[in-house]
């Protein structure tokens, strides 16, 4: 939306026919016309991508890992602490197929290890839980 704002105007305040400057609708039209004509073309291409890639990969994350949280599912760790979140160990819901390489700082299991559900908040980690973990 910027840069279309932007590219429309120029057509406004360019001082050699911008309108502001006397130079009428001419300029103010072309550069709308080019901002119109990019945008429908990132339109196409972005859709053509997509139908591309979606015959050969799934173009949405399975419902399970979207209901437990993505952060969660891909990274066996809480985006924002544990306020709302779902309260899962990392791994969990693969059913032990996959090991885990360590535990995250601010993962859900840092904080069962714990046992302080302030070492999910990144700067309680930093003063609170390292005299916790020694």
């Amino acid at each position: 939306v910027a840069s279309f704002v932007g590219a429309c105007l120029t057509g406004v305040f360019a001082k050699d026919g911008g309108l502001l400057y006397g130079g009428g609708l001419r300029l103010l039209g072309v550069e709308v016309l080019a901002a119109a004509a990019t945008a429908v073309y990132a339109t196409f291409v972005t859709a053509t991508i997509f139908f591309v890639l979606s015959r050969f990969m799934r173009m949405r994350v399975h419902e399970h890992d979207e209901s437990i949280g993505l952060d969660n599912a891909c990274h066996g760790e809480m985006a924002y602490g544990m306020s709302g979140a779902t309260s899962i160990s990392p791994f969990e819901h693969t059913k032990g197929t996959f090991k885990s390489a360590g535990v995250a700082q601010g993962s859900v299991a840092s904080v069962t290890e714990s046992g302080n559900e302030d070492c999910a908040d990144l700067e309680a980690q930093s003063t609170s839980c390292s005299s916790d973990r020694a």
